[in-house]
C-alpha cells in the first residue's frame, strides 16, 4: 500500500472521500443471511460514483482497469468495510488496494471475438489477414470458421435456411480479433476497440472527400460496418460466455462493400499512412479516441443521431472546446470560403441543439447534408493530424493552433511581436 494516500489534511479529494465514506457507513448494514443491505434511495450508488470520482486522479496509474471495473473494486471495498465495521479512509484504502492487487495477478487469457463485417473480398489476392493494431490480431475468412460454437438462439438460425441471412448477412466476411484478457468483459471491450480503430481508418479512407447520396431506407454513412450480433469465444472456438451482444446500429439495408483492386490498394496505402502518422504523433491515444467516436458515429443509420455524435467528435478536435463560436471558428480554420462554411456549421449546431435540448428532429429532410458537411470537416482535421500531428505536443496546442488569426497582415504582426519578446526574455535570461 503506498505510504501516503492523501498529501495534507485540506486535500479537497480526501473531504469527498470522507463524506461519500460517512454517507455509505450510514446507510450500509449486514443483513440477517450475511449479506449487505444497499437501502432503497439511490445513494449507495451515488456515493460510490463520488469515491471515483475522488480517487480518479490517484487510480490512473492502473490503466489496464476501466472505470467499470473501477467502481466494481470500490463497491467490493466498501461491502468489506461494513463486514469489518470500519469506513477509515485508512481502511478502505488498505482493502481497495487489495483487491486491485488480487485482480492484477489473474493472468490474462486468450479470447476471440467475432462478428460478420460488411467487406466483400476477392480471396486470397485481397488477403486482409496478419492484421495487428495495438495489443489485437485480427483474421478474416471467407468461410464461417468450421471449429466454433455459438450460443443456442444462434445455432438455431444457423440451421433454418430461411433464417441464416438473419445473423449471416449475404457476402460479408468474417472477422475474428484476438487479445488476451483478464475478463470476458474486458475482452470483448478490448478486442472491439482495436476492431473500431482499424474499420475508422478504413472508413476514413473512403469516406475522405466523399459525398454519399441515398435514394432509399435509412442506413449507415459508413460501408465497412458490423453484422447483427457479436460472440465472444476462447481459443478453442466454444463460447465463452454463452451469450451474445447485439449490434444496435444494424439495419437490413446495409450490403457487403465490394472490395476490388483499386478500393484494395487505396485502403492498404492510407492504413500505412495512418499508422505511420499515429506513430510519430506525441497524442496518440487522443486521436485513436477521436478515430473510435467519429466511426461509431457514422455507424448510426438515423442521420440526425449521426450529427449529434458528431458535433462531439469536432469539438474534441478542435481542442476539446464546448463554446459552440470557438468550435465553429477553429472547425474552419483551413476554409478557403470560410464565411460560407461557418454558417452552415452554425445551422447545423442549431438543429443539433434542437435535438439535444428540445428532443426536436424537425430537420430530418436536411440531415444527411449535415452528416456530410460534418463528415467533411472532421475528416479534414483527421487526417491533418496523421500528417502533421509530430508538430503538436497535445489536442490542447493543436486547438491554440487553429484559433491563430486568418488574416495574413494580423499573422506578420504577430510573428513580429513573438520575435520581439524572444528577443527581450532570452536576453534577460
Amino acid at each position: 500500500m503506498p505510504k501516503l494516500v492523501f498529501q495534507s489534511s485540506n486535500d479537497k479529494q480526501k473531504g469527498k472521500l470522507e463524506y461519500f465514506l460517512k454517507i455509505l457507513s450510514d446507510k450500509l448494514s449486514i443483513t440477517e443471511d450475511g449479506g449487505i443491505s444497499l437501502g432503497t434511495d439511490g445513494k449507495y450508488e451515488t456515493s460510490t460514483a463520488g469515491i471515483f470520482n475522488a480517487l480518479e486522479n490517484r487510480l490512473l496509474k492502473y490503466s489496464e482497469f476501466d472505470e467499470t471495473e473501477m467502481l466494481y473494486f470500490i463497491k467490493q471495498s466498501v461491502h468489506q468495510c461494513v463486514r469489518d465495521g470500519d469506513f477509515s479512509i485508512q481502511h478502505f484504502m488498505k482493502v481497495l488496494f487489495s483487491q486491485i492487487r488480487i485482480a492484477r495477478a489473474v493472468p490474462e487469457e486468450p479470447y476471440v471475438l467475432y462478428t460478420p463485417i460488411s467487406i466483400n473480398a476477392r480471396y486470397p489476392e485481397h488477403d486482409l489477414n496478419g492484421i495487428r493494431f495495438g495489443d489485437a490480431h485480427l483474421t478474416f475468412s471467407k468461410y464461417l470458421p468450421e471449429r466454433f460454437t455459438f450460443p443456442e438462439k444462434i445455432e438455431k438460425l444457423l440451421n433454418d435456411e430461411d433464417d441464416y441471412k438473419k445473423v449471416f448477412p449475404d457476402k460479408f466476411y468474417h472477422l475474428r480479433v484476438h487479445v488476451k484478457a483478464h475478463s470476458p468483459r474486458k475482452a470483448f471491450d478490448q478486442a472491439l476497440l482495436r476492431a473500431d480503430e482499424i474499420r475508422a481508418i478504413w472508413n476514413l479512407a473512403l469516406n475522405y472527400k466523399m459525398d454519399r447520396f441515398f435514394f432509399n431506407s435509412r442506413k449507415p454513412y459508413n460501408e465497412i460496418v458490423y453484422g447483427p450480433f457479436h460472440t465472444l469465444h476462447l481459443e478453442s472456438g466454444k463460447s465463452a460466455i454463452g451469450g451474445f451482444w447485439k449490434n444496435e446500429t444494424w439495419c437490413d439495408s446495409v450490403r457487403a462493400y465490394r472490395l476490388n483492386d483499386s478500393t484494395y490498394g487505396k485502403l492498404k496505402h492510407f492504413e500505412q499512412f495512418a499508422r505511420k502518422g499515429l506513430k510519430k504523433c506525441l497524442f496518440r491515444k487522443d486521436i485513436e479516441i477521436a478515430l473510435v467516436l467519429y466511426v461509431r458515429a457514422l455507424d448510426e443509420p438515423n442521420p440526425m443521431t449521426s450529427v449529434q455524435k458528431l458535433w462531439s467528435v469536432l469539438e474534441i478536435m478542435t481542442g476539446k472546446l464546448r463554446k459552440n463560436d470557438d468550435v465553429i471558428r477553429r472547425a474552419t480554420f483551413h476554409s478557403i470560403d470560410r464565411k460560407y462554411h461557418k454558417e452552415q456549421l452554425d445551422i447545423i449546431r442549431k438543429a443539433r441543439n434542437r435535438l439535444v435540448h428540445d428532443g426536436e428532429e424537425k430537420d430530418d429532410q436536411y440531415a444527411l447534408h449535415y452528416v456530410r458537411k460534418l463528415k467533411m470537416s472532421i475528416d479534414h482535421l483527421l487526417v491533418f493530424l496523421l500528417k502533421h500531428g509530430s508538430k503538436f505536443s497535445s489536442l490542447y496546442d493543436f486547438g491554440w493552433y487553429l484559433a491563430l488569426p486568418v488574416e495574413k497582415q494580423l499573422i506578420r504582426r504577430r510573428i513580429s511581436y513573438m520575435g520581439l519578446a524572444q528577443e527581450i526574455l532570452w536576453k534577460e535570461k
